[in-house]
């Protein structure tokens, strides 16, 4: 067994809240809650990364109504993490893996809290997070480049071939890119 190439400062719950629906009967209780959860992961240029999911399931016919939020800031290892990853060692890997991380946090306290609750501890299902349910954002976003590069290892090639990726995937969608988004506006002579 390796060390993790994350160092995880600690796990926090600013928000708890977990509530029992009077009135509930079987075979209500005996379905599974499935929550909405919403993550994100920020990378910051000064090295003060950070993750923040969110579960929460507010259907007030199901026999608990409740949200749970985590948070916790980490450092990444750059060469624990090329050892450990090999090929595979992206923003967005890393990212999933925090907030898979941070998910059964929230599950294990939501189990904890609920354990003392009239219907008995409510056990999150099991799932798969993946880079599409995982929001990432760059601090500040003007220096998503050198983050890349201080904490991913991006050669300037690698952040090019992105660049061209992300303006593919932005024409594909519909979306404009800023430049076009400012040449549209820029008045002609």
């Amino acid at each position: 067994m390796k060390a993790s190439p994350l160092k995880i400062d600690g796990l926090e719950y600013p928000v708890v809240s977990v509530r029992a629906t009077p009135g509930v009967e079987p075979p209500e209780i005996d379905e599974p809650l499935i929550p909405k959860v919403h993550a994100s992961v920020g990378f910051s240029i000064d090295g003060r990364h950070f993750a923040i999911i969110n579960a929460k399931q507010t259907k007030r016919s199901k026999h608990y109504t409740f949200e749970l939020e985590a948070f916790t800031g980490f450092e990444i290892d750059i060469e624990a993490c090329k050892a450990c990853y090999m090929s595979g060692w992206s923003p967005n890997m890393l990212a999933v893996n925090v907030a898979r991380l941070l998910y059964s946090g929230v599950r294990e306290m939501l189990a904890s809290i609920s354990s003392r609750a009239p219907y008995g501890p409510v056990t999150l299902p099991s799932t798969t997070l993946g880079p599409e349910d995982v929001h990432i954002e760059f601090q500040p976003r003007n220096k998503r480049d050198e983050i890349l590069m201080e904490f991913f290892n991006f050669s300037a090639e690698k952040i090019e071939e992105l660049n061209k990726r992300l303006a593919a995937k932005s024409i594909d969608s519909g979306a404009t890119s800023p430049t076009k988004s400012a040449a549209k506006k820029t008045p002609q002579k």
